[in-house]
């Protein structure tokens, strides 16, 4: 499970590289939230809080 999540982030990443400025400050479908604002949100690695049950 954990490969396959990273392995799906930097698929994220790699497609983020790929756009340019203008594809990045396009506004999403998450009202409020830019391409680059969505894509940074999945590409970055979540990390279990302390309070997080197994």
């Amino acid at each position: 499970m954990f490969l396959a999540a990273a392995a799906r982030r930097l698929a994220v990443a790699d497609l983020l590289e790929s756009l340019d400025e203008r594809q990045l400050a396009a506004p999403s479908l998450c009202a409020g939230w830019d391409v680059r604002t969505v894509g940074a949100h999945l590409a970055v690695r979540q990390r279990p809080t302390p309070w997080a049950r197994s």
